[in-house]
């Protein structure tokens, strides 16, 4: 006996697959349409006495061969309850009975003889077997649903691990911003307190080196001279704190006012002049003609410049610090570029982003040699960004580094044509154009 497998009967619409199946294996087997369509419907009324009952049931197929130089086809028709075959196409098979039921399994077994029919090979086998496996559309559809089913509870699984993973996610986001804006109110609000006594040392101790110089007690200077030092070294890390926690904090505000800036940049070259010459340096001014008026925050714009002069000058020795300025048209208007360069160490270029984050340098050892908090540079993009510009750079080891600040004229215009024409604020598009142009260097 040849099993090609069974063929599931779970509703009425399973009779069809199983008439076609049937219909599929004789055609191959004999070759003969009129024969397969004839025992087609046979089986199809065959499978109609399981669906009377209303219990689930299937159709086995087999094949014997037989001594009359053919093959039997055998369908076994087995449900849970009684089958009766009454009213079969009889004439459509040679037999068909009932069995007695087994295990409260209830048969009706119909046979047909396929004369003259060789025994099929392994190849045919297996291409019978595969009509006989077939799943049916209602299994596929049953398949379906469960798959359905399966996946809809996956994705409700999925959605609440994000929903619960994202309001982790904005807990530790919104308590990292509530610390950090503790801090950095604290720090804002310690201004006065901090910066004051400060002030007071590095003011006792230039009288003192005064008074030292006054009364003929010159071998205490160089150790007055050392103090006066580290203290204004420590104000201004302190300075560079603070400013940077205010602007955390939302309390740095621009303060616009118009200035000739020719006049910025030659009182700013002088007050740098000194710390320029340190490492044996020696500034170079390149402004163009027709500078003429700019509406900005003065103290910022001269902060800015100020801190790359004295980043240049910390990392150049017995070299040239160029400061260059320009006027330029643009589409949104005129704008103002204020370019330091140097001949100094220069930057790996894939440390270039580094040099724009707070508290961070190019690398550990620049550190260590140079010293400084690494804020000047974070400050001085953060200036540009409020006042609707950007700062971006170049750098090349052992040649040296290029700062360019781009800063509209007029500041409060331009801000203002970016509130009332876009949503974004300007710092937020100063962010982006900074991003844009990967600029950074050795702070």
């Amino acid at each position: 006996m040849i099993d090609l497998g069974e063929i599931a009967l779970p509703s009425a619409a399973s009779n069809i697959e199983a008439r076609r199946k049937v219909f599929s294996v004789v055609e191959d087997l004999t070759a003969d349409q009129i024969a397969a369509s004839r025992l087609a419907a046979a089986c199809s009324e065959l499978c109609r006495h399981s669906q009377r009952t209303g219990a689930e049931s299937s159709l086995r197929v087999c094949l014997d061969a037989t001594q009359f130089g053919g093959m039997l086809l055998q369908l076994t028709l087995q449900s849970s309850t009684p089958l009766d075959g009454h009213g079969t196409h009889q004439h459509a098979f040679d037999e068909v009975c009932a069995i007695p039921p087994e295990n409260g399994i209830h048969s009706l077994l119909a046979r047909k003889l396929l004369a003259r029919t060789p025994i099929p090979g392994d190849a045919a086998l297996a291409r019978l077997r595969a009509i006989v496996g077939e799943r049916s559309r209602d299994q596929l559809m049953a398949d379906v649903q469960v798959q359905n089913v399966e996946l809809e509870k996956h994705r409700q699984h999925l959605e609440d691990t994000v929903a619960k993973r994202t309001a982790q996610l904005r807990d530790a986001i919104d308590e990292a911003e509530s610390a950090n804006q503790a801090k950095s109110q604290f720090l804002a609000n310690m201004s006065h307190e901090l910066r004051t006594p400060m002030n007071a040392i590095v003011g006792y101790t230039e009288m003192l080196i005064e008074d030292a110089g006054d009364s003929g007690q010159e071998e205490t200077v160089p150790d007055l001279e050392r103090i006066l030092a580290a203290s204004k070294h420590l104000l201004t890390l302190i300075n560079d704190v603070l400013d940077l926690s205010k602007i955390e904090a939302g309390k740095m505000e621009l303060y616009c006012e118009s200035f000739e800036l020719r006049e910025l940049i030659d009182d700013t070259a002088n007050t740098v002049g000194s710390l320029v010459a340190t490492n044996g340096n020696r500034l170079v001014l390149g402004i163009n003609d027709g500078l003429g008026h700019m509406h900005a925050d003065v103290t910022k714009v001269r902060q800015s410049l100020f801190n790359l002069l004295s980043n240049a000058s910390k990392f150049t020795s017995d070299g040239t610090i160029t400061l260059s300025a320009r006027r330029e048209p643009r589409d949104e208007g005129e704008w103002i570029v204020l370019q330091v360069a140097d001949t100094g160490v220069g930057v790996p270029t894939e440390q270039l982003d580094n040099v724009f984050e707070e508290f961070s340098q190019a690398d550990a050892s620049t550190t260590r040699e140079y010293g400084g908090t690494g804020l000047g540079l974070p400050i001085t993009k953060r200036f540009c960004a409020m006042m609707g510009g950007w700062i971006d750079a170049e750098s090349e080891i052992g040649k040296g580094t290029t700062f360019t600040i781009h800063l509209p004229v007029n500041v409060e215009e331009a801000a203002a044509g970016v509130a009332s024409s876009d949503p974004v604020t300007t710092a937020t598009a100063a962010e982006t154009a900074t991003a844009a142009a990967g600029g950074s260097n050795e702070a």
